[in-house]
């Protein structure tokens, strides 16, 4: 995994405790209200951990999935990936995609 800034991981530290505080992550507006900057900014770091492996986007204002370790990250690529399954995807795209997923996890 990609090392963060140290303004990175302060981001990812208010996601993980608004979520702990509030059953639901913070929307963009939200996270640039607590460090006092504009809600590109909050995008950017956001897109940012994206990129670095710490977080996956959803659709919706508050679809943040932390990366806190592999085995729930696994959890959400089975889920994803099952929907998918039950949607017409063949068992091979799973596995191969799990793996996909497992190997950038590592």
């Amino acid at each position: 995994m990609k090392q963060i800034t140290d303004r990175q991981k302060q981001v990812y530290i208010f996601i993980q405790k608004y979520q702990q505080e509030k059953k639901r992550p913070p929307t963009l507006r939200e996270i640039a209200h607590n460090f006092q900057f504009r809600v590109k900014t909050a995008f950017d770091h956001i897109t940012a951990l994206e990129k670095k492996g710490r977080l996956i986007r959803q659709d919706g204002s508050r679809g943040i999935v932390l990366i806190t370790e592999k085995t729930n990250f696994l959890k959400w690529v089975d889920k994803k990936i099952q929907s998918s399954i039950d949607g017409g995807a063949t068992k091979a795209m799973y596995q191969e995609v799990k793996e996909k997923y497992m190997d950038a996890q590592e």
